[in-house]
């Protein structure tokens, strides 16, 4: 089964399969520009405050692109741009959209696998009235030895795979799950990790439990890494990672698949109000036994309970 087929199936709203397949024509056009063209430094920044690369840029044109020819998005953020864009006047049954265009852009000039991630909103006038539970679906891609595509309309999590001779995204498993124990863990920002009270103790207990680490760079290969092998965790202890464009989408997935997504204090990151576009949280997110566990070393350092 095709990926045009599996929404017509499993999501009966067409605006939300219009976007979904325009956001999987877009990653074939992003696949070949990383195939193809240099990856180079811009002399411009994105909202926050990194210095875009070329391809940065280029992708997120390519999905401004594909989404507004859709008809269905009134509306669009990027993190590589400063405000919204509005196709069209704001209209209560059109969505609104979310997206990183090449989430871990940095490390693609080493080869490593990188992603585009995107929330879908309905019901809305703009993301400052939002969390991420007015998300209606997420959908990521992966740019590695192919292209993987995994979504949710809310009815499960699902995974497919680019067939380049058929030219279509092909069913490869559905319904993913999460289950609890595998001793998996990603971390990012370790640097700075000493600074929070508890994740040194976290990290030794990982270590001392016999934890494996898988952290790429890209927040969205090192999420598919979870999703695919159907257990494990990822903590992110610095406030960088936006909601809208990375957390919210990831969290709607992962809680699709039975797993959790919190900010360290306990509270959903889907719950988590958006005060500003550019709005940053740290994030445990993983299998629900794993979160849990971990909240345990971190809860001291919470203002809230």
């Amino acid at each position: 089964m095709n990926l045009a087929q599996h929404l017509q199936k499993n999501c009966e709203c067409k605006d939300t399969q219009k976007t979904i397949l325009a956001a999987a024509s877009a990653s074939i056009d992003i696949y070949q520009a990383l195939k193809v063209q240099k990856i180079e430094y811009t002399h411009q920044e994105n909202t926050s405050g990194e210095t875009q690369l070329s391809h940065d840029l280029i992708a997120d044109e390519i999905l401004a692109k594909k989404l507004e020819a859709t008809g269905s998005v009134s509306c669009f953020v990027s993190e590589e741009r400063a405000s919204e864009m509005c196709f069209i006047k704001h209209i209560p049954n059109k969505l609104v959209v979310a997206f990183d265009p090449i989430d871990g852009s940095s490390v693609a000039s080493s080869g490593l696998a990188v992603g585009t991630s995107m929330g879908i909103y309905r019901g809305v006038r703009n993301f400052l009235e939002a969390t991420g539970r007015h998300q209606v679906a997420s959908v990521y891609f992966v740019y590695g030895p192919r292209i993987i595509c995994v979504y949710s309309t809310g009815k499960g999590v699902h995974l497919f795979a680019y067939d380049e001779e058929a030219k279509q995204f092909n069913l490869e498993q559905e319904n993913l799950k999460l289950k609890d124990g595998l001793k998996i863990c990603g971390i990012g920002s370790l640097q700075k990790s000493d600074n929070i009270a508890g994740f040194t103790d976290l990290i030794n207990h990982w270590g001392k439990e016999g934890f494996s680490l898988r952290y790429s760079g890209s927040m969205t290969a090192d999420m598919n890494g979870i999703l695919k092998r159907g257990g494990g965790i990822f903590a992110y202890p610095d406030s960088k990672l936006r909601l809208l464009y990375e957390c919210n989408p990831f969290a709607f997935l992962i809680e699709q698949a039975g797993g959790k997504a919190r900010d360290m204090c306990g509270r959903d990151i889907l719950d988590l109000p958006i005060k500003a576009i550019d709005d940053t949280s740290p994030i445990l997110i993983g299998a629900t036994k794993e979160v849990e566990a971990a909240e345990k070393f971190l809860m001291k350092a919470c203002k809230i309970n």
